[in-house]
């Protein structure tokens, strides 16, 4: 799908709205995955869980106490790079994606490990040669101690839009006449068959929607996800311009803020193997300043987590 094309299924909203919309359509790169065998998959082979293959000299990420974060995705760039789109990405080299989603206590607590400090998630970037890789075993601790499930990933590019609300849809917060619930309710209906559309995955797949790059789809009403990875990995100036300020112009920084970041991985909850759930439905967005993705360097990433 051409941009023209993705901006032609924007007519079918008002238009304001559809205006307004337009200005935020962006390339992404699905990913979609199926369950695989870990040692049917080539050296350098994307995938979600399982263990990774690394350089030599790769330290696996650890939280402060010593606990080894557990490895979420393996992305190769050069198989993202064949789909078009790049958003700033490398064209070749892997990244790597970590989390803690067990806890000090290695409960599941259905994938939410509680607040999220710097040190329980992790990306990291290689740029070597695929026959300098080598598959390692997990170090992570796992509470049954069986081998990490593995899925295969496929990419494929979409277009995604900042979508209002929660989830892709506009919120009603029960202040609205009858009138205009029913005009929220037609509107949404446009708003997820747009999405469908445009992202390929159907509207009743309401998980297992994961993207690089593009836009974010946020699951909290009123909360800006690059806002929120401004907040953690800038929060203190942030926090320092703020003082003082009226409203209107706190929303100004708040904007100029969200707009230094841009989203590098969307992870939802996967149901089937490994089942990731992110604490209830819910999906991680790892986001990158965009400073850091013109540089290249991907060890400063900060990781929001929300559910419905």
């Amino acid at each position: 799908m051409t941009r023209d094309e993705a901006c032609a299924l924007l007519r079918e909203l008002p238009e304001a709205m559809a205006m307004a919309l337009e200005g935020t359509l962006e390339e992404a790169v699905a990913v979609e995955s199926r369950l695989e065998s870990l040692d049917r998959l080539a050296i350098g082979a994307s995938r979600f869980s399982g263990t990774p293959d690394v350089p030599e000299g790769f330290e696996w990420p650890e939280t402060e106490d010593g606990r080894a974060l557990v490895f979420l995705a393996q992305i190769n760039l050069e198989e993202v790079a064949q789909t078009g789109v790049r958003g700033g990405l490398p064209g070749r080299g892997w990244l790597y994606f970590f989390k803690d989603v067990y806890g000090e206590d290695l409960e599941f607590n259905l994938g939410l490990s509680g607040p999220d400090g710097p040190d329980t998630y992790a990306v990291r970037y290689h740029d070597v040669r695929v026959d300098e890789l080598k598959r390692i075993e997990d170090q992570a601790q796992h509470p049954d101690d069986e081998p990490s499930p593995c899925r295969a990933l496929g990419f494929r590019k979409i277009w995604t839009l900042y979508f209002p609300g929660s989830d892709g849809q506009l919120v009603d917060f029960g202040q609205a006449d009858q009138q205009d619930v029913e005009q929220i309710q037609a509107i949404n209906e446009i708003l997820q068959s747009l999405l469908e559309r445009l992202t390929g995955y159907p509207r009743d797949q309401k998980n297992s929607r994961h993207w690089l790059l593009g836009r974010a789809l946020g699951l909290q009403p009123l909360s800006d996800v690059l806002l929120e990875a401004a907040n953690l990995g800038e929060g203190d100036r942030l926090q320092e311009e703020l003082v003082g300020l009226t409203q209107e112009e706190m929303v100004s920084v708040f904007q100029r803020y969200a707009d230094r970041w841009r989203l590098l991985f969307q992870i939802d909850t996967e149901y089937s193997t490994p089942n990731w759930t992110w604490g209830d439905c819910g999906r991680l967005f790892f986001a990158i300043s965009v400073e850091d993705l013109e540089n290249g360097i991907f060890d400063r990433c900060v990781c929001v987590e929300q559910s419905t």
